[in-house]
Parts: C-alpha cells; sequence; structure tokens
C-alpha cells in the first residue's frame, strides 16, 4: 500500500496478504523487492516485483496442482531467504495456511508441530533442514510431499513425493494463474487465518496461535504511518522469519510499502551484510544490539587515551541529549555544538558500522537495556523498542520518533486497549489480537475473553501518559520465605547492565533470600585479567580466582544499590558457559526458559542456599 492506503484503516478491511502483495507488486513492478546476498556480501539475486508477483503466482498454482486446497496447512521448516518469502506469498494468494517451524527447534518440537497442525506438506530449505526433516517425517504419517527450497539431496526420503522448488515454478497455464490471482481477493477474508505461528514454549510444547489476515494488515497499516515507510526504504532480515516480529515488521511491513529486503547468507555475516545492503530499516532483538555496542566499546576503549577519552564524552553528551528530546526540552546550543564535533569523530564511524543509512531500528522480543537504547539515539542510530506477543499479531506498542521514552515499550497503536488488572496483569484488545489457539479450547478459554480481551502473561504499568513499562512474566514472579513478591526479570535486566555480566538468572522462590546464576562477558572478564596480570589456564579455572569473584561481588553490589533489601540479589554462583537455544535453556527468540535453566542448575542453586 502506499501511505494514502495506510492512512485510510478501512482500506485494510479489503485486503488479505496475498491482495496486498499483488497490488503492491502491480504498483512497484519495476522496483528490487528481494536480494538474495552471498557469504561475501555481494549480491547473489535480485527479484524485481514484477518478478515475484509471477513466481509466487506459479507457486501458488503449483501447490493447487499437488492437492493443496485454501485452508489447508503447509508447514515451512527452512532458514531465511527470498524463496522462503515467495513460498509464504504464494500460500497467502492461495489460501493456504502457512505454519512456519523454527529451523532451531528439536525433532521433539517440530514433529509435535507439524502433527499438531495437520500440515500435510512439507516446504525445506538447506540441506541441514531437509535432513532433519528426513528424520522427523518418520514420526509425522500425514506429511505426503515434501517441497525443497534449496539443492534437492540425492539421499531424499522415498516415501514422500519430493518436489524441487524449479518444478515447483514451471510455467503453467497463464489463465489458470489469472483465475488464480482473481480468486484471491473474493475468496479470503481478512479475517480467515493466515498462518499458525507456534509459540516459543518457554514451558512446555508449543501452541498454535491462529494468526488472520486482518491480525497483521492492522499492524502493517499502523507501524507503515507512525514511522513513514516507504518504497525507498531498505529493509536487512536478522531475525528468523519463522518469529512472528520479523514475519510482520521485518517482512509485510516492507512488502506494504514496496520497500526491499535483503537476505543475508546467515547472522555470521551480519557485518558484511550492513555494509552491501546499506539498511535504512532494521528489525533486531536486544541482544544483537548488545553484541555490536560491545564489540565496539570493546575496541575503542582499548585503543588510545584521547581514543576513549573522546569515547566516554560521546556517550555523556549523548545521554544529555536524548534525556532533554524524551522530555520534549529543548537543545541547547552550545551542546549541539558539542554533538556535532564529537559526531564527526567517534558516533559518524559507529553509523557507518551499520551500513551509514540506517532510520530506524525497530527492537522488541525482549527488554531493552535503557542505557543501551539512549547510547544508539545518541549516536543518530533510533532505537524504537516495542511489546507485544505472537497471539497480538505481534505489536501491542511502540515508541515512535515524534514520542519515545527509553525504559518503557512505549504507547498503543491506533484501536489498541491496554488495561491492567487487579493483579498487576496487562490484559489487551484490539484488530491485532488472534483469535485464540489451534485445537486447544481450554488454552483458549484460559486466555482471551468472550468479548476480546488478552491476558498477556505478562506484569506491568501504565504512565500517566499513557507509556507501558513491563515488569515481569506473571509466572516468573518470585514468592520469597518471608512472603515477598518479586519480579526477577527486572533485576536480572539491572544485573545485565553491567558490562561484565552477560546474562543473569535470578531465583528465590520459597527462600529466605535471592540467588543469582551469572555467566560473565568472557572477553571483557580475560581482557580485565590480562591487565592485572591473573594467573589462569582456562577460562573455568578464571571463575573461581578469589580476585574475579570479588570483582563481581563489588560490580553486582553497586548495580542493585538502588534497590530494595528484599530485592537484592545476596548469592551468586559465576557460569562460563551462556544458556543456549541448543541445550534447550534459551528460546528461538532468546528468551531465557527458565524452569530449564533452574532444572539444570539445580545442584548449583541449593549449594547457593545450603546453610539456608
Amino acid at each position: 500500500m502506499e501511505q494514502d492506503d495506510m492512512d485510510d484503516k478501512d482500506s485494510v478491511r479489503e485486503h488479505n496478504l496475498g491482495s496486498l502483495f499483488l497490488q503492491t507488486a502491480t504498483r512497484h513492478e519495476d522496483r528490487p523487492f528481494l536480494i538474495q546476498m552471498d557469504e561475501s556480501g555481494d549480491t547473489a539475486e535480485t527479484i524485481r516485483y514484477r518478478d515475484a508477483r509471477d513466481i509466487a503466482l506459479r507457486v501458488a498454482s503449483g501447490l493447487l496442482s499437488l492437492g493443496i486446497a485454501p485452508g489447508d496447512r503447509v508447514a515451512l521448516f527452512a532458514p531465511n531467504s527470498h524463496r522462503w518469502v515467495l513460498a509464504d506469498l504464494a500460500m497467502q494468494i492461495a489460501g493456504v495456511i502457512s505454519v512456519p517451524i523454527y529451523t532451531t527447534i528439536d525433532k521433539e518440537q517440530a514433529t509435535h508441530i507439524i502433527n499438531h497442525s495437520g500440515a500435510r506438506v512439507l516446504i525445506v530449505g538447506s540441506r541441514d533442514t531437509a535432513a532433519i526433516a528426513r528424520d522427523v517425517a518418520k514420526y509425522t504419517p500425514e506429511i505426503t510431499t515434501v517441497i525443497h527450497l534449496g539443492t534437492f539431496p540425492e539421499d531424499a526420503d522415498d516415501e514422500r513425493r519430493q518436489v524441487s522448488w524449479d518444478e515447483l515454478i514451471t510455467p503453467g497455464d497463464a489463465a489458470q494463474r489469472e483465475a488464480d490471482e482473481a480468486a484471491a481477493r473474493p475468496t479470503v477474508s481478512p479475517d480467515e487465518t493466515a498462518t499458525l505461528i507456534y509459540t516459543s514454549g518457554t514451558t512446555g510444547m508449543p501452541k498454535g496461535v491462529m494468526i488472520s489476515h486482518r491480525n497483521i494488515l492492522t499492524n502493517v497499516a499502523a507501524l507503515a504511518v507512525a514511522f513513514g515507510i516507504n518504497e525507498h526504504d531498505r529493509f536487512l532480515s536478522i531475525l528468523p522469519l519463522s518469529h512472528s516480529f520479523e514475519r510482520t515488521v521485518g517482512c509485510y511491513l516492507a512488502i506494504g510499502a514496496g520497500a526491499s529486503i535483503t537476505y543475508p547468507s546467515g547472522i555470521e555475516a551480519l557485518d558484511i551484510a550492513l555494509q552491501g545492503a546499506r539498511p535504512t530499516v532494521l528489525v533486531v532483538v536486544p541482544r544483537i544490539l548488545e553484541a555490536v555496542y560491545a564489540r565496539i566499546s570493546a575496541r575503542l576503549e582499548q585503543g588510545a587515551t584521547h581514543t576513549r577519552r573522546l569515547f566516554f564524552l560521546a556517550r555523556k553528551l549523548g545521554r544529555k541529549t536524548v534525556e532533554l528530546r524524551m522530555n520534549g526540552e529543548k537543545i541547547p546550543a552550545l551542546l549541539r555544538l558539542q554533538n556535532s564535533i564529537i559526531d564527526l569523530f567517534v558516533f559518524s564511524r559507529f553509523r557507518e558500522r551499520f551500513g551509514g543509512a540506517v532510520r530506524y531500528i525497530a527492537c522488541g522480543g525482549a527488554p531493552l537495556k535503557r542505557e543501551l537504547g539512549m547510547f544508539f539515539y545518541g549516536a543518530g542510530l533510533p532505537v524504537m523498542e516495542g511489546y507485544g506477543l505472537t497471539e497480538t499479531g505481534p505489536v501491542l506498542t511502540v515508541n515512535r520518533p515524534d514520542g519515545f521514552r527509553y525504559g518503557t515499550v512505549g504507547t498503543a497503536l491506533e484501536n489498541t486497549e491496554i488495561t491492567i488488572d487487579d493483579e498487576g496483569e496487562i490484559v489487551v484488545r484490539g484488530p491485532q489480537v488472534s483469535r485464540g489457539y489451534y485445537r486447544d479450547p481450554e488454552a483458549t478459554t484460559d486466555a482471551f475473553t468472550d468479548d476480546g480481551w488478552f491476558h498477556t502473561g505478562d506484569i506491568g504499568s501504565l504512565t500517566n501518559d499513557g507509556y507501558l513499562l513491563i515488569t515481569d512474566r506473571k509466572k516468573d514472579i518470585i514468592v520469597t520465605r518471608g512472603g515477598k513478591c518479586v519480579a526477577p526479570q527486572r533485576i536480572e535486566n539491572t544485573l545485565a547492565l553491567d558490562p561484565f555480566i552477560h546474562q543473569a538468572v535470578v531465583v528465590g522462590e520459597n527462600r529466605r533470600f535471592l540467588s543469582a546464576l551469572i555467566v560473565p562477558d568472557m572477553s571483557r572478564l580475560v581482557d580485565w585479567a590480562r591487565d592485572r596480570k591473573v594467573p589462569y589456564s582456562r577460562e573455568g579455572e578464571l571463575l573461581e580466582q578469589d580476585n574475579v569473584r570479588d570483582l563481581y561481588t563489588t560490580r553486582i553490589e553497586e548495580a542493585q544499590a538502588f534497590l530494595p533489601r528484599f530485592e537484592k540479589v545476596r548469592k551468586f554462583t559465576l557460569l562460563w558457559e551462556p544458556f543456549s537455544e541448543e541445550r534447550g535453556e534459551v528460546t528461538p527468540s532468546l528468551k531465557i526458559k527458565r524452569n530449564v535453566v533452574m532444572r539444570r542448575y539445580a545442584d548449583v542453586i541449593d549449594m547457593m542456599y545450603k546453610s539456608d
């Protein structure tokens, strides 16, 4: 949609995701749409909107020729690529319900998703996902066909029909393709399910969220207006497309505006991709910003004395400027002058690391450290943090260029209602809120009311001017032996502000006091140890040193100095191994699975309370 279309909210009711794409492709047919990068950061393939429209219609016809009917489910188990998007668009045109699956989840969860969704066709990407899919297929008898977006494997499963991408897009009858396009508008209602997105599953097996076309389209319309997204914007896709945040904000928002999207060869090639794509819009989770900041700041801090001083001055001036802007105050002339000078020597180089053209960084999925957001904004890279869940399309609130406040997740999108119930839980209602969970009426009844309200499970509060603050997940609240209710996420975020702390998990359920599992930032700790000539032969041994223990005791005490006594961590254990997705401790959206961590480290936790 063009900006005028986005301003007209009634126009959303006329569309489904397929017709949105087809309209955009007609209007911007000569503009680049999907750009695939190779490992060196060079452009491997560019697909313009007109070509993408032709391919998507062919794929839609191909799916129908396989016996897939509107309303059927097709599982999409592949890494990000231009073909992932084309396959998804084809499904939206054909009225088929896509079921995206994270490529990093275990076989048990993948099997559950495929069987629970009732998918009959499985689309796979790389050799790795094809190999996993072959194993999963043993336990998913309903799968009759496997479609390969990538190289066709020599050892494909003979029991199921195997279809290559080239076979799927073989030009069909032109009249049939035109009929498919014409059928997309009247037959697929905006209120029909467009996709089943299975939640990350921080507790138990994931649930399938029924997301309608309208749920996503209303997000797209509101965000396009709020941020002035247009056909000249360039998106760089970093997060998995299976993530609802990336799918809506990093893909369909771009499609609605006629913008382009670049797909790098992988997250490990991010630095190269930023330089090659020169994006104007980035969609990230906080961990990506934390990693970039830590890498660049460490390099600057280890430089010459004048370089370090400039960097520290830049952070100070940037913070002061952002504070004034958040409060709507005028920037003094002297501070503007200081900023222009410091920008020339420090921040301009920082922006170049991001390609030099970024207008906005959309951030969500986990809490953003306030200091980090302020630093990036001060550097001329506005990070706009928002909040939402898979069940809400996903965006509910967002900080905007004309109204932002770090430490909050912004204000509600248009037509979105937010209230805080008597237990402090955030309850929401709006056109982006899902109808419920697929084949799970009990969970739907628990979370959704008959009149459209959704219980988010998050604890929070609203400021007088409507900014939302997130405190914690309701199920994660710790009740100490003394009856104190503690929100661990707030304390963990406080601890994680310290540059020497990479991850923190606070524990203390039914205990006299709080303790924490701390994963150090090993690169900083190793540098610290080297500068002080601390002897050690391995990283695990370094954590056992008394002076390292003293270092973290001091830093933890300083970090939580402002917290009330019952919220302070009194004991901690240092872990050299980060919590990871591979071991099931972190979800694909990088949320820590608290119950998994507590089970794995039960003995370590008990040791901290041995004398309790």
